[in-house]
């Protein structure tokens, strides 16, 4: 394979094998070794290995993977931030004792185990590729242990702490529109600040959750991508009469603002511009955590919101499979994982109920 870096910057990459030849050009060193160990594959070349490093590796992973932006911006940091000596590892040499031993040395410098769960994550997605085109014979990462991290501390405010804080906001507000539905259909924070008017269908009482909003570092306008659950469609969430009574007001208040200001329609149902751009999610963290403060809810976070909703649910008997679609989990197992010492609460109340029934 021959590699020459063009005056614009970009590499081209030339190869021949038994006699054919084919080039092209990427835009980085790395892009372009991929690119050229693919083409004499295709051109039946049997793979010797590569030179290629680890560092080039995952540069090449990343820039040819469409990452959410929030998760790219943090996957870029954890790779800038990885020391030059293990970039330097030529990839056909990583193996399995080398890699624990690099998370070893790196939770010693002060790496935290989620950074390192990210960083596990993302070689072991750039060394499957590696091994598609043939450059390893073997995954490292795959068969290295991933490090351990603790399981997060499930904290469910009770139904009297998340009465308390929406009982001290203007009845009339959209903040207490905002956390009664957070508190009522589990769904994310970034998902309740993506709701649009198109999502909300008052004559079903139901809300659909199609996206979700962030604000990532370097990106001037909120991002808009599918939720957790986008790529395989969108979910519908059943919310109460009083919910709906709330949005019903909402709607015609931001509708009165929007043709006041002389501004198109709302868009968007959470909005500082009569619907024109959604909230910022750290704006209404903000917000909570100031009224959880004022009336002395202490440590609950506007995620727990979340695991209220899950908690009240399991406790009173519902599947958990319908607490898992609620919640937009990949599957119920996600939720037992999270969730699995409030399931005995439910069993009781289950037992219970059967028991009540046999005795008339």
């Amino acid at each position: 394979m021959h590699l020459r870096k063009l005056p614009s910057g970009n590499w081209h990459w030339r190869v021949k094998v038994h006699g054919a030849i084919t080039c092209g050009t990427e835009p980085t060193k790395a892009k372009a070794k991929m690119r050229g160990s693919e083409a004499e594959l295709e051109l039946g070349r049997i793979p010797k290995g590569t030179t290629a490093t680890y560092g080039e590796l995952l540069e090449a992973h990343l820039a040819g993977n469409d990452y959410a932006p929030a998760l790219a911006v943090d996957l870029r940091r954890i790779v800038d931030k990885l020391d030059d000596t293990y970039k330097a590892w030529r990839v056909r040499d990583v193996e399995p004792i080398s890699v624990e031993a690099m998370y070893r040395r790196l939770a010693a410098d002060g790496w935290k185990p989620n950074t390192l769960r990210r960083l596990h994550m993302v070689s072991g997605s750039a060394f499957k590729r590696a091994l598609e085109v043939g450059w390893v014979v073997t995954n490292p990462f795959r068969i290295a242990r991933a490090p351990k991290v603790d399981k997060a501390q499930v904290n469910a405010p009770s139904v009297e702490q998340v009465r308390r804080v929406l009982d001290s906001l203007d009845p009339d507000g959209t903040i207490r529109v905002f956390l009664r539905i957070s508190a009522t259909t589990g769904a994310r924070r970034g998902e309740v600040c993506a709701l649009q008017w198109q999502d909300i269908d008052l004559d079903k009482s139901a809300v659909i959750i199609r996206r979700s909003v962030s604000h990532v570092p370097g990106y001037p306008e909120p991002v808009v991508s599918d939720g957790k659950t986008g790529q395989k469609g969108h979910r519908v969430i059943g919310i109460d009469p009083a919910t709906c009574a709330m949005l019903t007001e909402l709607k015609a208040r931001q509708h009165a603002l929007a043709a006041a200001r002389r501004l198109p329609s709302p868009v968007w149902v959470f909005s500082h511009t009569a619907g024109v751009a959604p909230w910022r999610g750290d704006y209404i963290s903000r917000v909570f955590r100031k009224a959880r403060e004022r009336v002395g809810v202490d440590g609950v976070r506007l995620h727990d919101l979340r695991h209220h909703v899950a908690t009240q649910m399991l406790t009173a008997g519902d599947p958990v499979s319908v607490v898992s679609k609620r919640l937009g989990h990949s599957s119920p197992v996600t939720t037992l994982s999270v969730y699995s010492h409030h399931v005995p609460a439910a069993d009781r109340t289950a037992a219970d109920r059967l028991g009540s029934a046999l005795d008339g």
